[in-house]
């Protein structure tokens, strides 16, 4: 929703020419990459599972808001609406790949973690925009897609709470001194 159909929805639900909205999208983009950093430091300090919880939260009580704020046809507004669906998404976008690395034995991690991520990416991010449209001209209100990303963090935020915490754990599968040798003697190998 946020770095595809959000501009699309500035233009529809906002009124915004097609100019404006990709300025938004644009501004809210370079906010988004400016705050990555920050994103994965906290992940890195508090750990995945709260992280994940975290973003859940902040999207559960951050996108009606930022709906409203993008439908409402101000610049400023927009912006500010958009920013704040940012930092879920990057929350969430950042913690991803860590995640899912310190998820799955390394024997099955690229396996495991590709059909995990693509499954919810195909499920959830790819039908987006269809089901954001679909609700839109369903409920003929262009705030019914907020209330879908909010069931969608909500899911999300109970997965989350059944995450076991994984940033402090070795990813070897070997524990102790024979994987540290493992892995030294993979490396002089490469």
């Amino acid at each position: 929703m946020f770095t595809t159909y959000f501009a699309t929805y500035l233009q529809v639900a906002g009124g915004l020419s097609r100019a404006m909205a990709l300025l938004v999208s644009l501004i809210a983009l370079v906010f988004a990459a400016a705050i990555c950093p920050l994103a994965g430091w906290y992940s890195d300090r508090v750990g995945r599972r709260v992280t994940v919880m975290t973003a859940c939260a902040l999207l559960i009580v951050a996108v009606y808001p930022s709906f409203l704020m993008a439908s409402s046809g101000g610049f400023a507004a927009s912006v500010i609406g958009v920013m704040l669906l940012a930092i879920g998404a990057v929350l969430c976008g950042v913690v991803t790949a860590a995640l899912l690395s310190e998820t799955f034995p390394t024997r099955t991690r690229y396996t495991a973690s590709a059909i995990t991520y693509n499954m919810a990416y195909t499920l959830f991010g790819g039908t987006a925009p269809l089901v954001a449209t679909w609700l839109i001209s369903t409920t003929g209100s262009n705030l019914s897609p907020a209330f879908y990303l909010m069931a969608v963090a909500v899911l999300a935020l109970a997965g989350g709470l059944a995450l076991p915490e994984t940033s402090r754990i070795s990813l070897h599968d070997v524990p102790g001194a024979e994987g540290k040798i493992a892995l030294r003697s993979a490396s002089l190998n490469l």
